[in-house]
This record gives structure tokens, C-alpha cells and sequence, in this order.
């Protein structure tokens, strides 16, 4: 799944591959300062370590969403074999992140937000504790996985709304009756809690079809100032896939219940349903593999705004449409 609303925390991988290898015996690994270490299969299975990528602490000119700078801490890490087809896992972990430049540095209009962003150059490091319980059922037709999550933050740095639409491109508050062109966005610092949950399942009908489904939900508050800003509501999804020889073909359905969990300055945000479906044909042309694609996308052409954009209230995302493709692969 993409998108759980938490920073800080173990990649998805990491998170759900809490006993691989177990299977294959008694082992051990050792990198740099870290350890990991799997007994006989079916049975318990536990790593510790520490790990801090080689990376300057310090933040560099560029963006924002690139200069995340982490030095990690895993605590714990273990999982329990429940007979031959359940696996239950723990993770604890403790990671920080240097303020970005943006967050540190920015005092100016920024167009694609449409926010006048002002940052703090007094934020100090962002440090998440985290802890993520897992169970999943790893054989047979019908296979799942499931995780509860909360993450503590300390120095969570996140951008206050204020005046909103209410300062012109050089942050000045417009005359009272008027609109600005951006909303003044402060970024801030402050201890914070994110929980939450995700579930996926996949049921294999047949050799050529498969049943999918998925949710997710996170929960997310700062201190003293209320819940955290553009966190996607609840989602629940599911899907049909079909595959026959170099035939591929799926439908999806996605609903997302209504924001109304606000930070300050916040709007609602509408519930909708999203369907998207298509077709792929792979074969080969002149030797090289291709593949031709048709693909329908929000097919009952709802009006979706997404609770996470901060464009969200004046640019929803494009109606009905229809994607025909086509790639080789040299």
C-alpha cells in the first residue's frame, strides 16, 4: 500500500519481512555493528543491531522531499512461527531526520501549494519511536497480512496554516473584504502520535483469477495543536485479476471516506469512489518484448479531491478517462 501517513518509520519491506530465511536453519549475518540471527523454522526468530547510513547530518541545498537525512536505531525486531502458515512479527525502531532546507530556509510564495511558506532556521533534529505489531498467513489459496502501528515524534515538523488565502506573493495580509492568492504557511515543530492499521488479502479462485482487497486508516495528533494536517482519511479497496497467457486484465474499486478529522484552517473533504480497470497484451516485436495496454481511469467519473493535496478545494483530479499505451523493452 502506498501511503500510511507516517514518516520516521521502517520501509514496508523491512516491516513485513520479519522471519525470512528462518526456514533455511540456524544462521548468522553480521554487518558493521548489526546482528541477525534465525533458529530452526517454525520457531522464534530475532535481530538487533544499529544502523546509521553514511550521510551528512547537516541539510543540503535541495529539496525538501529529498533531504530527509536519517540515522536509525532498530531495537528489535522479531517474529513467531503459529504453525506452518501464520507468522506473527514485532518491530521496534528509533530514526531522526534533519528539518529540510525548505522548513528551514523559506520565506516566499510557492506556487504549486499556492502557500507563502515561512521557515524556522531553529528546528532541530525529528526524532520517531516507533512500534508495529503483524500478523500474516503466508500459504494457500487465501493469503493475508495485517499491522497496528504508532509512531511518537519528538520535533515533528509540520506547516501551520494561517490566514488562509488571505496574503499576496510578498506575505502581506490583503485589505479586509479581499482574497489573496496564498495561504501563509509556518513551519513548526512539536511532539506528535501517529496510529494506525493496514490489512491486505489476496484469494486465488482459479489458476487465472484473483481476489484482492486492502485498508488502511491512520490516526494522526500533534501537542497542543490539534490533529496533523493532510492525512488521507480511511480507504478500503478491492479488485479482480485475470491473467492467460500473454493476456492480463484488472478492476479495481477504492473508497475513501470523508475527511472531517481537521487540523486548524483545514476543509472537508467529500467521500468517493474511485473504479479504474484495464487490459494488457504482452508479446514480441522484431525480438524485443512489448506490451499494449488500455486502461479506464475513474470510470464512474466521480468528482475526487484528495484530502492529502493542498490544491485539493479548487483542483480535483481529472474525470473519466481512457490511457492507451504501448512499451518495448530494448
Amino acid at each position: 500500500m502506498a501511503h500510511r501517513g507516517r514518516r520516521g518509520g521502517q520501509s514496508t519491506q523491512s516491516r513485513r519481512d520479519w522471519c525470512r530465511g528462518a526456514a533455511a536453519g540456524r544462521r548468522s549475518q553480521r554487518r558493521g555493528a548489526g546482528a541477525v540471527r534465525a533458529d530452526d523454522a517454525a520457531t522464534w526468530c530475532r535481530a538487533c543491531g544499529i544502523r546509521r547510513p553514511d550521510r551528512p547530518r547537516g541539510p543540503r541545498r535541495r529539496r525538501a522531499s529529498q533531504s530527509r537525512l536519517h540515522a536509525s536505531h532498530r531495537f528489535g525486531r522479531g517474529g513467531l512461527g503459529l504453525g506452518k502458515r501464520l507468522r506473527a512479527g514485532f518491530t521496534a525502531s528509533r530514526s531522526q531526520r534533519a528539518p529540510g532546507v525548505e522548513e528551514l530556509y523559506s520565506r516566499g510564495a510557492h506556487a504549486a501549494t499556492a502557500t507563502f511558506d515561512v521557515g524556522d532556521p531553529n528546528l532541530g533534529l525529528e526524532t520517531a519511536r516507533s512500534i508495529e505489531l503483524g500478523l500474516r498467513k503466508t500459504e494457500g489459496v487465501w493469503r493475508w497480512s495485517g499491522a497496528v502501528y504508532q509512531t511518537r515524534f519528538q520535533g515533528y515538523v509540520y506547516g501551520a496554516l494561517g490566514n488562509l488565502g488571505g496574503v499576496d506573493s510578498a506575505g502581506d495580509l490583503v485589505a479586509s473584504g479581499s482574497r489573496g492568492d496564498f495561504t501563509r504557511q509556518d513551519f513548526r515543530a512539536g511532539q506528535a502520535t501517529f496510529r494506525g492499521f493496514e490489512l491486505e488479502s489476496s484469494w486465488r479462485l482459479t489458476d487465472a483469477w484473483t481476489v484482492r482487497t486492502v485498508a488502511d486508516r491512520t490516526l494522526a495528533s500533534i501537542d497542543g495543536y490539534g490533529p496533523a494536517p493532510r492525512i488521507a482519511p480511511l480507504r478500503l479497496g478491492g479488485g479482480l485479476q485475470w491473467g492467460h497467457g500473454p493476456w492480463r486484465a484488472d478492476a479495481q474499486l477504492t473508497w475513501a471516506d470523508r475527511a472531517g478529522r481537521l487540523a486548524p484552517q483545514e476543509t472537508p473533504t467529500a467521500s468517493y469512489t474511485r473504479l479504474d480497470a484495464g487490459v494488457v497484451y504482452r508479446t514480441q516485436v522484431l525480438g524485443q518484448q512489448t506490451q499494449f495496454s488500455l486502461r479506464g481511469i475513474n470510470l464512474l467519473n466521480e468528482d475526487i479531491r484528495l484530502h492529502t493535496s493542498y490544491l485539493k478545494d479548487g483542483y480535483p483530479l481529472a474525470g473519466r478517462s481512457v490511457v492507451l499505451g504501448a512499451s518495448i523493452d530494448f
